[in-house]
């Protein structure tokens, strides 16, 4: 499984498309596949898999931190 994930992640660079967009296709093809069930409690998708997803698209948004970010003061001036 990881490997098919790593090799989307470089399918997509080489096709110029945001990865997220064909790991979300290829998980929902996996989905239809007749695996065993795997159970996840909430708990552990929130400390686990939730933070680095949420540090990985702030990073890549630029900085998160309201003295680097400008577009930040633009919405709290307005309120």
């Amino acid at each position: 499984m990881l490997a098919l994930l790593a090799g989307l992640s470089a399918v997509a660079l080489r096709l110029k498309l945001p990865y997220p967009m064909l790991l979300v296709v290829a998980g929902g093809l996996v989905a239809l596949l007749p695996l065993p069930a795997v159970v996840l409690s909430p708990d552990a998708v929130f400390l686990l898999f939730l933070p680095p997803l949420l540090c990985k698209v702030s990073h890549r948004r630029g900085g998160w931190f309201p003295a680097e970010n400008k577009t930040f003061f633009v919405p709290s001036a307005a309120t």
